[in-house]
């Protein structure tokens, strides 16, 4: 009788490997052995991280911008499609990044879950107690909204958001700058609290994931029991979509019981 198979044999030891996210804003780089993320980091478009090699496997996940990235000739690029991600019930146009947080989340924490991405848009994505996908919601990000106020105004100006950064501004603000402020951020943190809340009527106490630039900065915010941030969740929703992928071809078993 054969020895039980363990789940990285001496001949398929954790191979290093890379994922990317592609934003509209910036990209989401992540290092991998195996199933464990090993580092990450946040890069303008077009960029590199040192720690980047040459000819190595990357999975590319294309969510914002197109494919702009230069110098792909250094990697082994496998282009992640939504029909790979194990999520039911998707339509044509949902963002992959929406997808593949849910995945990534559900890899911590199981099903169900909602995620809600602080980024360029601030999103809102639920996945059902079956891993279906179960709606959500789009806005413009917090720095959008501020940049679009300036834009389009003659007379109001930019905005910045510290990310991540508590306490709060004043609510009843008593300068333009202030005011622009508090009505993005307020209105941003009732419109979450109240789909937060919504949801919970269904599944109570269900795990809630933030992610983001802004994503910490909402999650502190709220207060919400049974949540938590976690900036790499399309990240490991593209490892869970990679293992899910060797499976298929008799390599290892997919995480937490991920299937397509």
């Amino acid at each position: 009788m054969s020895a039980p198979r363990t789940p990285f044999s001496s001949v398929d030891r954790p191979q290093q490997w890379l994922a990317l996210a592609l934003g509209n804003s910036r990209c989401l780089w992540g290092q991998f052995l195996g199933l464990s993320l090993q580092q990450w980091q946040w890069c303008a478009l077009d960029e590199f991280p040192s720690w980047a090699t040459a000819n190595t496997e990357l999975w590319l996940a294309v969510v914002g911008q197109s494919d702009r990235l230069q110098n792909r000739q250094r990697c082994q690029v496998h282009h992640l499609t939504l029909a790979e991600v194990p999520l039911a019930g998707t339509y044509e146009t949902l963002g992959l990044d929406r997808a593949l947080a849910l995945v990534g989340a559900a890899r911590r924490v199981g099903w169900p879950v909602l995620a809600v991405d602080g980024g360029t848009a601030l999103t809102i994505s639920a996945a059902d107690a079956a891993g279906r996908f179960a709606g959500g919601a789009i806005w413009p990000g917090l720095s959008l909204q501020g940049r679009s106020l300036h834009q389009a105004t003659a007379a109001l100006p930019l905005v910045t958001f510290e990310h991540s950064q508590l306490p709060l501004p004043e609510r009843w603000a008593t300068s333009t700058g202030d005011a622009i402020c508090s009505g993005i951020l307020y209105s941003a943190i009732a419109a979450v609290r109240d789909y937060c809340l919504d949801w919970r009527l269904r599944y109570p106490n269900s795990p809630i994931a933030f992610l983001g630039g802004d994503g910490q900065l909402l999650q502190q915010a709220l207060a919400l029991g049974n949540s938590y941030c976690d900036p790499t969740l399309v990240l490991q929703g593209i490892a869970a979509c990679r293992e899910l992928n060797r499976t298929e071809r008799g390599g290892f078993e997919p995480p937490n019981g991920l299937t397509r």
